[in-house]
């Protein structure tokens, strides 16, 4: 009877442990400019919003996961934080945007989430999961003209970032399974289900790389307004884009 005791404490235990959520905050995306501290906040740039696109390829499962909530705030970030560093980065190349308007800078970031559903299962104590694959693509497209000359384009930057894929597990909603032990399915994007964890370490490094090359293909391709200037070099220092 002892050893049926601890069989079921284990089991469980086990399944308790597998039910808890981790609280994983958003990927930072961070540049800092050792020569100068720019503000882009009280003036007014001559350039369009970066635009995003979102190619959409899961199910309706997916949809509703607390991964497709999570991945949307944070694409939501990576497009803010992307875009401000791209403004102070031709501030720091000598583009005056907020004053003389002379050129005009366009972003737009191609997203596809794409899920390989494989099945959905039943667990007796858990309840519902779906087990598929998921992988992201991300493309970074900028051109920068001459806001007169539109038609004439005077560079043009981009990058292409992919997230082979992954395999996931994720509860859905069902009256199947003992409540005491369903996984609970989170609506905040730094709670996740703990079997969640590796995928969202991928996800999120994925992006940073994105946000890191998206932002060294416009340092290598948009040249300092003036000639002589010494070249801007980039380079990471515990997760952080620096300037220099």
């Amino acid at each position: 009877m002892k050893k049926i005791a601890l069989i079921l404490s284990i089991v469980l235990f086990s399944a308790c442990a597998k039910n808890s959520i981790l609280t994983m905050p958003l990927p930072s995306f961070q540049a800092e400019f050792k020569e100068k501290s720019y503000s882009i906040d009280q003036a007014a740039y001559n350039y369009n919003l970066l635009q995003m696109q979102t190619k959409n390829e899961y199910s309706s499962y997916f949809e509703g996961s607390i991964l497709k909530i999570r991945l949307d705030k944070e694409l939501k970030l990576l497009a803010q934080k992307l875009e401000e560093a791209s403004v102070k980065l031709l501030l720091a190349k000598g583009y005056d945007l907020s004053k003389t308007k002379q050129y005009k800078l366009k972003e737009n970031i191609i997203v596809l989430i794409k899920e390989e559903f494989d099945r959905e299962k039943t667990d007796f104590l858990k309840g519902k999961q779906v087990s598929s694959n998921l992988s992201l693509e991300l493309e970074f497209q900028a051109s920068f003209n001459r806001a007169n000359d539109e038609n004439k384009i005077q560079t043009q930057a981009g990058v292409k970032t992919k997230l082979e894929p992954i395999a996931i597990n994720y509860p859905i909603k069902s009256d199947e399974g003992i409540s005491t032990f369903k996984e609970s399915i989170s609506s905040i994007p730094t709670q996740v289900n703990a079997n969640l964890k590796e995928a969202v370490f991928d996800i999120d490094e994925v992006l940073r790389t994105f946000y890191y090359e998206a932002l060294n293909s416009l340092n290598e391709n948009i040249k300092a307004k003036d000639s002589q200037a010494e070249a801007i070099r980039m380079q990471t220092q515990e997760g952080i884009i620096i300037f220099e």
